[in-house]
């Protein structure tokens, strides 16, 4: 597998530069003193990274911090659902009010992350089967929201958190279909004209990603273990504490599952 130095990191990311109308969480901005001086570096980046996925506890844990953080991007994580067709682990709360508690779950983590978050419209209505049963469901909303979000935050790279998968939850089918399909259309100022009447424009982000496999040799390894000298724990730690929020899907009890310490890496 392909390890790239920091520089050479850097360099892949840094595309060129370009200069939200849907459901939103940011809690209060962080005032320590490390936060600051992430927050003057940041003024010097200029990219923008958009991480999509299906479900709150679906994003990349490992991958957020390292971004955030190591390379001072300014990332966001647009997650399609609000999880409420999940199970609860902590109390009695179902349907909506799941929502309401994973919704919150998912902006402490994205707090600890170093992220911004957005939800689009599209329901998660519990366990899908199928790639074509969650479409139909969803009809166009989740597409045009993530075209809308794309449009809002003009990203230089997307992030597609479900590429991959062709099988199991059809949400995550779906997530990893419809990104690649919002890349395009964002670009194309014929897809959803009422977004444009609105007065968004058409936006070409100018990468499209993904968390790579470990058996891929033209992956990018990232270098999670090693430590933040602003933050003084390393990226997978922040990870760690991020992930941990989700604790109405019992993630606390699995943070030493392999799947959680795996390598992180990246991938065209």
């Amino acid at each position: 597998m392909k390890r790239l130095a920091r520089t050479g990191w850097l360099l892949f990311l840094a595309v060129a530069t370009a200069a939200p109308a849907l459901a939103q969480g940011n809690a209060a901005p962080d005032q320590s003193f490390p936060a600051a001086l992430e927050a003057i570096q940041r003024a010097r980046v200029s990219t923008r990274i958009l991480f999509i996925t299906a479900h709150p506890d679906d994003e990349n844990s490992g991958l957020l911090p390292y971004l955030a953080h190591a390379l001072n991007a300014d990332v966001s994580l647009l997650t399609i659902t609000r999880g409420q067709g999940g199970q609860n682990a902590i109390g009695p709360e179902l349907g909506a009010q799941l929502g309401v508690v994973r919704s919150s779950e998912l902006l402490a983590a994205t707090q600890l992350y170093g992220v911004k978050l957005y939800f689009t419209r599209a329901p998660d209505f519990g366990f899908s089967k199928t790639l074509d049963e969650t479409l139909h469901i969803w009809g166009d909303v989740a597409l045009a929201d993530m075209v809308r979000v794309i449009r809002t935050l003009r990203p230089n790279i997307i992030i597609n958190g479900w590429d991959s998968v062709r099988g199991g939850h059809g949400n995550h089918q779906a997530s990893g279909s419809l990104t690649p399909k919002a890349f395009e259309m964002a670009a194309d100022p014929k897809a959803f004209p009422e977004q444009i009447a609105d007065g968004l424009e058409p936006w070409q982000a100018s990468l499209l990603l993904q968390p790579g496999r470990t058996d891929d040799a033209n992956a990018l390894v990232l270098q999670t273990d090693e430590v933040s000298p602003t933050w003084g724990k390393s990226y997978r730690e922040m990870g760690f504490e991020g992930i941990a929020q989700h604790r109405s899907q019992g993630v606390p009890g699995n943070l030493n599952s392999p799947f959680r310490r795996g390598t992180v890496t990246l991938a065209r």
